[in-house]
């Protein structure tokens, strides 16, 4: 039988990180001008840039991190992504300068590597012949919480504010919550699956 618990733990990480990359799209036209005081002819542009920080960042370190975790092991990279997305998601909502907010993406995106970790940990818990449905429900749980990510983004604008802040708060954290809950279920339960790597947690 497969080791369904963990891998489930291993899926929850991606899908947590799609909360985090997909989550704010649905109000960063709208953040763009109430927190950071653009005018609506600068947004277009500034959303694209909110948008791409992300994965340019991703890009540009996903191979090294992935590098790293076959020398030092998997789990700590995977807490790594998901407290960079936990917690710097939830700081998006208290930033009031476009940069600011620009590097936060960044940072996520650069510090987050985990769907092609996930893949590798996959690899690790399952036998070679046997990967093929394990892929296939990781793909599907990146789709759907992408799906889902936009829909708390969207509903949860003004769920909760301080008015130094404005109602993008809510959102903020309410997206970061699925990181950093995984976070603990990922450091109590997910054991080190690249095996003689005693250096990781």
């Amino acid at each position: 039988a497969l080791p369904w618990f963990h891998l489930s733990l291993v899926m929850l990480s991606v899908a947590s990180d799609a909360f985090a990359l997909m989550g704010p799209l649905p109000f960063l036209p709208q953040l763009c001008v109430a927190q950071y005081g653009l005018a609506e002819s600068e947004v277009g542009y500034y959303v694209g840039v909110f948008t791409g920080a992300y994965s340019i960042a991703n890009f540009c370190t996903s191979w090294m991190i992935g590098h790293l975790s076959d020398e030092y092991g998997r789990k700590f990279f995977t807490l790594l992504g998901l407290f960079s997305s936990a917690s710097l998601t939830m700081a998006l909502g208290f930033t009031t300068n476009v940069w600011v907010g620009i590097a936060s993406r960044l940072l996520t995106g650069a510090l987050n590597a985990n769907f092609a970790i996930s893949r590798a940990q996959i690899a690790d818990l399952v036998p070679n012949g046997a990967r093929a449905m394990p892929y296939a429900y990781l793909g599907a749980t990146f789709a759907l919480a992408r799906t889902f990510s936009s829909g708390v983004g969207g509903f949860s604008v003004g769920l909760f504010w301080v008015e130094e802040f404005g109602l993008y708060m809510a959102p903020c954290i309410m997206l970061g919550i699925p990181s950093a809950l995984t976070f603990v279920l990922v450091l109590v339960f997910l054991p080190e699956t690249h095996a003689n790597r005693s250096l990781s947690p």
